[in-house]
């Protein structure tokens, strides 16, 4: 009898220390700030937000190899937008971003890979 209970408190422990290890594992949420995402082709740039971040219209977007000013699409009252474009000589260098929740701001340079 005493063996058995040893295996069943074993069992036991064994499936409480598996379930906080998965309740421990940590994902990407909209307090870490994500990188929007950027594609180009052709030197048509556009960089869209990602996990409940919002593109910045009011933060100064550049693009190294821009050939032209950031143009903002669909933007609210706080200047939070769905995309930001850019039209430039190749698909390659690095963006100056701004992305937004609505409690934080932060910028991050991104890096232009593309066709």
């Amino acid at each position: 009898m005493r063996t058995s209970n040893v295996f069943s408190l074993l069992a036991m422990t064994g499936l409480v220390l598996a379930s906080a290890a998965m309740s421990s594992t940590t994902t990407a949420d909209s307090t870490t700030p994500s990188p929007p995402a950027i594609k180009c082709v052709a030197g048509k740039l556009t960089a869209t937000p990602v996990n409940g971040w919002r593109i910045n219209g009011a933060g100064p977007w550049k693009w190294d190899q821009a050939t032209s000013p950031a143009s903002f699409t669909n933007c609210d009252h706080d200047n939070h937008c769905d995309a930001v474009s850019f039209t430039g000589r190749s698909c390659t260098g690095t963006v100056k971003a701004y992305v937004c929740t609505a409690s934080q701001c932060t910028s991050m340079s991104v890096a232009v890979t593309g066709s």
